[in-house]
This record gives C-alpha cells, sequence and structure tokens, in this order.
C-alpha cells in the first residue's frame, strides 16, 4: 500500500476514532461491495458494520455499534483509486487499536456478498461476536485513557433508588428465577426534529432455572408507571438513551447517554443497540456466567431461601458529552 492510500486509510480509520467512547480498546468494522457478480459489485451498495470494544467504569469489556463521526466513504474511494493491489476486493476489514495509530487492513477478493443473505456473511458474524471471540485477547490491549467528567448528582434526586426498584420489580415479575434484567431506552425525534411524544424500549431478562441460562421478555406494562417517574426524575438531563442493568443480588446501574443525537422516529426499531439487547447473553456469556458463580457463593441464586434481597443500589452515570 503506497503512501496516499495509508494516508485515506488512515483517515477512514479516524473517522471512527472520533466516535468512540471513553475507555475503548479496539474498533472492528466491514465493508462489503455488493451487486449480482463480482465485476458489478461496487460501494454504491455497501454493508457497513462496525463495533467498538471499550472497558466501562467497572472495567468489564462491552462491545458496541459504533457509527463513524464523519462519511469514510470518500476516502476509501480513494485508498481504491490509489492502491492498484487492491482494487478488486469485494470485502475489507479494518481493526483499529487504541494504542496503535495505524489501522490494520485485510481484502478479500474473492468473497461475493449478496444483500439478501448479507448479515449471514462470515465476515459480518466475526463482527458481531468479536468480544466473545477475542475476550482474552482484548483483556490484554490497553484502553484509551478516560477523560470524561463526572455529571449530574443524579443519585441524588429524591426517590431515584425506589424508581428503580420498582422498574425492576415490573420487569421480572414474570420471571421468578431471574438473575439480571438489562432495558434500553431511546428518545426519538418526529421528522421536523421536535422530540416524539413516545420513547421506544427494549429488554431482556436473564434467568437461570438451575441448569442452564436463559434470556426472556419483561413486560413493561408492570412497570410502565415506575418508568414514567423514571423519565419524570431525569427530566432535566438532555439525554438521548437510558441503559439499565440490575442484578439480583444488588448492583444497578442506569447510563443516561447524552452525547449521541436522538433517535428517528421512523425506522427506531432498527437501532442498532436494540441487537446488543436481543443478544445480550450470547455477547456478555462469561459476565452472566460469573455472576452465577457469584450469586451462588453468596447463596441468592433463584429459589435459595437464605438468598439476600437486593439492595437497591443505584449508579447514576453520564458517558461523554
Amino acid at each position: 500500500m503506497d503512501e496516499q492510500a495509508r494516508l485515506h486509510l488512515q483517515r477512514f480509520a479516524d473517522a471512527y476514532r472520533d466516535a468512540a467512547p471513553d475507555g475503548w480498546v479496539r474498533i472492528v468494522t466491514w465493508w462489503a461491495k455488493m451487486g449480482d457478480s463480482p465485476d458489478e459489485a461496487s460501494l454504491d451498495a455497501t454493508m457497513t458494520p462496525a463495533v467498538v470494544i471499550f472497558r466501562d467504569r467497572s472495567g468489564v469489556l462491552v462491545q458496541e455499534p459504533i457509527e463513524p463521526a464523519s462519511e469514510p466513504l470518500q476516502d476509501l474511494l480513494q485508498l481504491e483509486a490509489l492502491d492498484q493491489d487492491d482494487t478488486g476486493w469485494l470485502v475489507m476489514r479494518v481493526e483499529i487499536d487504541a494504542d496503535d495509530p495505524e489501522p490494520r487492513a485485510e481484502f478479500d477478493h474473492d468473497t461475493l456478498v449478496r444483500a439478501q443473505t448479507s448479515l449471514q456473511d462470515p465476515w459480518a458474524d466475526e463482527v458481531h461476536h468479536y468480544l466473545k471471540r477475542h475476550r482474552e485477547e482484548l483483556r490484554g490491549l490497553p484502553a484509551e485513557p478516560t477523560t470524561e467528567e463526572a455529571g449530574p448528582a443524579l443519585v441524588d434526586v429524591p426517590g431515584v433508588h425506589e424508581i428503580a426498584d420498582r422498574i425492576v420489580d415490573g420487569l421480572t415479575g414474570d420471571h421468578s428465577s431471574w438473575i439480571r434484567v438489562v432495558m434500553w431506552i431511546g428518545r426519538l425525534q418526529q421528522e421536523d426534529g421536535s422530540t416524539a411524544p413516545n420513547n421506544v424500549r427494549f429488554n431482556r431478562v436473564i434467568t437461570w432455572d438451575g441448569a442452564q441460562l436463559a434470556a426472556e421478555y419483561g413486560r413493561t406494562s408492570t412497570a410502565h408507571d415506575a418508568i414514567e417517574a423514571l423519565y419524570e426524575a431525569a427530566g432535566g438531563v438532555d439525554w438521548t438513551q437510558l441503559r439499565l442493568i440490575a442484578d439480583r443480588d444488588g448492583p444497578c446501574s442506569i447510563v443516561a447517554v447524552m452525547d449521541e443525537p436522538r433517535r428517528p422516529e421512523e425506522g427506531a426499531a432498527t437501532d442498532p443497540y436494540w441487537r446488543q439487547v436481543h443478544d445480550y447473553l450470547e455477547l456478555n456469556q462469561d459476565e452472566v456466567e460469573a455472576l452465577v458463580e457469584r450469586l451462588q457463593d453468596h447463596g441468592n441464586l433463584p429459589g435459595d431461601r437464605s438468598g439476600q434481597k437486593r439492595a437497591g443500589v443505584l449508579g447514576w452515570l453520564r458517558r461523554r458529552g
């Protein structure tokens, strides 16, 4: 790859770096040209899934979708034009590490990705399951230093602990064997840019039946009033996402994301963060299995009458912005 091509690849990677959260470790993305044949495949129809791996405030590795801060396609087109060795590629895979200024690019000249089956492509599958498959390697990588400032002291809002407990109780009402609750709320906007009257919500209740883990839906109808109370409590904060995770033995956190735009009302159900909740158990298998061991050690697995009551400890976090 010549110098000009390297420059464009670097600018392509920088668009993702600029969008990465504090504490990020690695960004992985793949770009697939699509068409009916290799000769017709072009960047006019492109699949571009991308994820970022980062350490949250507790030091746990987390995988989330990421969208570049600026449009990287022009640099990609320039790269293709300049680097004669790689003009015939059909799939490009890029890894970007926080501690390495030079991105790593790998080109596939043989795999034609078709739109109808694009998400079944092994390259896309690798990105989607990247943390699960590369956890040991990622644990040894340094993260970008965290520079975020402390957010507003929402933990001091009167009654907010009780609100979190009520939400969890509502979502787990049909799941006596629950061990973790995950809920995501996205704030929506209408076509004219005004706030939509409703938000979009999605959740998973992770359960343990004594033999295996499962991911179930929690009924939001029983938690509706508590969720409305949460909106009111967070009314002074310009959040665009709320992410709740609560464990059976006490730890509960609500992350208020404030550095991303609101989701368009049209098509909100296809938001990439839905996938993180939908596949939560699969993407966080090791962490959830460690939770089972912790609950077992403390005598607090479902069905254990000696188990401790969930303490309802609440942490409000602000990520960037």
